[in-house]
C-alpha cells in the first residue's frame, strides 16, 4: 500500500511524507494543491494531513483539476505569483522537474519561476537546513560565489 516516501519532494510538502496515500496519490495531489490558486499554502498543508484514503482523495482530485481547467489563464497567473511566497514559507521548494511541470503548466519561463521561489526563500527569517540544501540543489547552475556563501552561512547558523 505505502512505499517509502523520504525520497520524494511532493512539491515541498514535508506533511506528505507521513501520509498513507500511495507515492502517485501524493504526487497528484501536491502538484495539484500547488497549482490551483483557490488553495492557501496552508490549506494545502491541512489537506495533506488530513487527506488519508484514496477514495476520498481521488474526487478532491477531480474538484482541483477542475478548478485549475476553468481559470482564467491571466487571473490564474497573478493569483499563482501571489501564493508562492507562502508556499515556500509553510511548505517548502520545489525540485527543479517540479519547476519544470509548473512552468509548463502555467505558462511562466522555468527561469523566472526559479528566481520567484528563491526571493521568497530569503523572505524566511530562519530557514531550515532542508530548506538551504534544496534551494541550492535547485539553483546550483544560477548561484554565484557570494550567494552560495550566504546560503551556507544560514545553513551553518542552524541548530543541528
Amino acid at each position: 500500500m505505502t512505499t517509502n516516501s523520504v525520497n520524494h519532494n511532493f512539491y515541498g510538502m514535508a506533511s506528505f511524507s507521513d501520509n498513507p496515500l500511495s507515492i502517485e496519490t501524493k504526487t497528484k495531489l501536491s502538484r495539484l494543491l500547488f497549482l490551483n490558486t483557490k488553495i492557501s499554502a496552508e490549506e494545502a498543508r491541512t489537506i495533506s494531513r488530513t487527506y488519508l484514503f484514496e477514495e476520498f482523495t481521488n474526487s478532491l482530485l477531480e474538484r482541483l483539476q477542475m478548478q485549475i481547467d476553468t481559470a482564467e489563464p491571466l487571473d490564474r497567473l497573478c493569483d499563482f505569483l501571489d501564493k508562492i511566497d507562502d508556499w515556500v514559507s509553510i511548505n517548502g521548494l520545489l525540485t527543479y522537474d517540479e519547476v519544470v511541470d509548473a512552468s509548463d503548466n502555467i505558462g511562466m519561463p522555468e527561469s523566472h519561476l526559479i528566481n520567484r521561489l528563491r526571493r521568497a526563500f530569503y523572505k524566511i527569517e530562519q530557514p531550515s537546513k532542508e530548506m538551504c540544501i534544496a534551494l541550492l540543489r535547485l539553483c546550483s547552475n544560477q548561484l554565484d560565489e557570494d550567494e552560495v556563501n550566504t546560503i551556507l552561512d544560514l545553513y551553518l547558523t542552524q541548530a543541528t
